[in-house]
Order: C-alpha cells, then structure tokens, then sequence
C-alpha cells in the first residue's frame, strides 16, 4: 500500500463531479461517515488516486465533498460473497440450536449489494406475503490478496479491511430449506459500507461492538468477542482448497436479537429503517427498507441506476447545441464506444445510434408497451451491435442493462425525455435516486 498514513476508505461520487466515483480517506479520522451523511452533514474525503480499493494508488492532495456514497466494493468486484450463519453464542441459542461444531457456510451473489443510504433496501415479495423479512447486523471482512489454504495463525496477513453488512434474510424461504442461499440472496439482500478500515488501525477483531437498531431502537447488540468461530478460524476454513481473490466479502454472521427470535416475531416492513453500528472505526451503515415492486419500471430503475453507478464519461442534452461538438471533442471525432438508450422517443434513439463509432455497442432498453426504432441501413453501414430487441420486453431489458455493466461500458450516453424521466421516478417511488441521476440528464 502506497502509504501507512492510510487507515480508512470511502468509495463515493463527488459534489463537484456528480459523474465520477473516487475513492480517498475521510478528512477526519475519527468521523462516522455513514452517522454523518445520514445527519445531513459534509462528510470531506482526502482523495487518493486509485479507481479501487485494492489498489488505492497514493494521496493526490486533494479534498473531496461526497454528493452520494457508495458501498466500498463494486458489484463486479466482490465475485461471491461467503457468509457464516449461527457464529455468535447467544444467537444460536435464541434460534434454539447447539453451537456448530464446524462453521455453517452459505453464499450470496455480487446482486445483493447494496449501497448505504440514501440507497434503499429491497424486501421481495416472497418475504411481503408474511411478514418474514429479517435484518442481520454484522461484522464484514474483506480479502486484500489471493488466499489458499491459509493456516489461522497466517490468516490475518490477507485481510484488506473490515467494513459493516446486513445480511437481509427472509425467514420463511430460509426454514422451508436445508440450503439458505435461496432465501438470502434476494436483489439489496446485503446492504455494505460505507467505511472500509484497514487491517492496520484493527489489528484485533475480536475487540469491536457492534449494534443493530430498527427505527432508531436498539435490537442487537454485542461484542465481537462472541464469535464461535474467530475471523482468522473462518477465513482458514473458507481457503482450503478453494481460491479467495482479492475482492472477496466474508459476512461473519449476526448476533442475538434479530426479528425471528423477537417475542412477539418482528420483521422488516416497508419504510423501516435499520442500522447496522460497528465501533471504533468502522461507523454506521444505515438503510431504508422499500417492498419490491412488480411493475417492469422497477426492472428498469435497478439496471439504469447500475449502469449509471458505472459511470459515463460523457453528460449530455440534447437541446445543448454543442452537444455534437462535446462529442467529438471527448472521442477524437471518432464517436461514442457505446451507448445505452433508454427512451420512447425514436427521434432521440436514431441521434444517439448515429453519433456512435463504426462498430460501436448500441444497448436498446425500450419499454415494454412499445419498442424502439432506428435506421437499420445506418446501423448495418457502420457494423453497429445492436442488444436487444425493438420490442423491449422486461427479460430483454435486463439483460441489455447486464450486458453493458458486465463489458464495463464507460463511454455510453443514457437518454430520456424529462417526461419519460419523470414518469419512472413517480412509478419507481424513488424521487432520491433516479430522479438525481436521470431527469438532470433527460432532454427537454
């Protein structure tokens, strides 16, 4: 690592560059980020040059007002997240069950990430229809180099960091099953973040305090030292025989006092909010809690706002009449590498298939009602790839905004009309997140 002096670590989008992510160190060393932004406070980041945690880079001087803060990880660079489930004494015994005598290990996808707030947490409708929702305060661990077959007295040596999870479970799904994955790996089932603290400012693990509160009310509470099985105990187990890149999550599991074991049941509902407090260093990591909605405009809020989290290097309106000249300024003339269009406005579609290089990605996300039209002479000319259909289905669409996360397009223009913009913010509920992003990029 490029300095010693570097002890924590934010992934954030900046206030003066709103297309952006950085990475840096909070400017105060004792604040708690997560607390702060929640309290609607300037939260300053001493910028570091690198475009990831694993690799910081080294301080570049500057100071940074975060505008949105970000999990510390990408989705696309987490890979599987490993959990441990009934790994605190009290727990396991408010569930009614022996301690295990090995640890009992489930997986969750890289989709069940989650930003802390203002990004919301989801509950799917399979956790609605009985109130089986739960939250799980935990400890999280992240891997900073390749790990196989580590001994525990080694272990510590491969950590990066620790950061806060909350390993968002529906009961129901999780007791009908032999397997717990299904019932934890729901889209937002593992809200992360927001402070990442190396290894070098806790060296010892087992000495943190950790609280889980719903709605400003303390439900969990616990030390570290109740651990059945100690952070290096679970990453030795974890590396035998398998591979575990830099980037992996490990969720260490949750103390007493989740809503299952509640007397009466409790359950996550929408509009609660739960956070998750780990201290010292650590901070909190604070979400909101929404119902999944059924309506395709959801489908499509989630992958436009993933692919927007990408970040495009390039923000442009229509009526801006040097937009073309931005264009070419930005590509050396030569056009956009890709593009995602998300509009029912064909006249926009066609502009922005046409400002794309020859052989350039053209990612066609219509709406489900109707379908988006191009020149098809224009695009067959040029060798555009085109994914997706002109029909717009909601599978379709999804996989159009995978495709383009997963290929890491960067350089690709997203546009809407401000009525269309409008229209998904009211159906989404979610006026804090797509409304930022999307109506300040929509044309008029």
């Amino acid at each position: 690592m490029a300095s010693s002096a570097l002890q924590r670590l934010v992934r954030f989008v900046p206030r003066s560059s709103p297309s952006k992510i950085l990475i840096g160190q909070p400017a105060d060393k004792d604040i708690d980020v997560g607390a702060a932004l929640r309290q609607g406070q300037e939260v300053a980041v001493n910028v570091w040059s690198g475009s990831s945690v694993l690799s910081p880079g080294s301080s570049t001087g500057t100071t940074e007002t975060i505008d949105r803060i970000l999990s510390p990880l990408a989705q696309n660079e987490i890979g599987t997240i490993r959990c441990v489930g009934l790994n605190y004494r009290k727990h396991a015994a408010e569930c009614g069950l022996d301690p295990p005598a090995i640890p009992v290990i489930f997986m969750k996808p890289a989709t069940t990430i989650v930003d802390p707030w203002p990004a919301r947490g989801t509950i799917p409708k399979l956790s609605q229809v009985d109130e089986s929702g739960d939250y799980e305060a935990e400890l999280a661990v992240v891997i900073g180099k390749t790990a196989k077959n580590v001994s525990e007295a080694e272990a510590l040596d491969y950590v990066l960091g620790y950061t806060a999870a909350n390993d968002v479970s529906s009961r129901t799904q999780q007791l009908n099953q032999s397997q717990w994955s299904f019932s934890k790996s729901f889209d937002g089932a593992c809200p992360l973040g927001p402070t990442l603290v190396l290894k070098s400012l806790i060296t010892d693990p087992t000495k943190l305090h950790m609280r889980g509160l719903k709605n400003g009310e303390v439900y969990q509470e616990s030390g570290t030292d109740d651990l059945i099985f100690s952070v290096p105990k679970i990453i030795s187990w974890l590396s035998q025989g398998t591979t575990l890149p830099p980037g992996t999550v490990i969720v260490t599991g949750t103390p007493a006092g989740v809503g299952m074991g509640r007397t009466p049941k409790d359950a996550l509902r929408h509009g609660d909010e739960f956070a998750v407090e780990i201290l010292p260093h650590i901070g909190t990591l604070t979400n909101i809690f929404e119902n999944e909605k059924s309506s395709f405009m959801t489908k499509l809020y989630h992958y436009l706002s993933s692919a927007l989290m990408n970040q495009p290097d390039l923000v442009l309106k229509l009526d801006d009449p040097e937009t073309i000249q931005k264009i070419s300024d930005f590509t050396g003339g030569i056009g956009l590498k890709a593009t995602i269009v998300c509009t029912s406005d064909d006249a926009a579609s066609d502009w922005a298939a046409q400002r794309l290089q020859p052989r350039g990605i053209l990612v066609a996300a219509g709406f489900p009602e109707r379908g988006l039209k191009f020149d098809p002479m224009n695009l067959i000319l040029r060798e555009i790839f085109v994914k997706g259909t002109v029909h717009g289905s909601m599978g379709e669409t999804r996989e159009m905004m995978e495709f383009a996360v997963q290929h890491g397009i960067r350089s690709h223009l997203t546009l809407l009309t401000m009525e269309e913009a409008e229209d998904i913010a009211a159906k989404s509920e979610a006026h804090a997140f797509i409304g930022r992003p999307v109506v300040k990029i929509g044309m008029h």
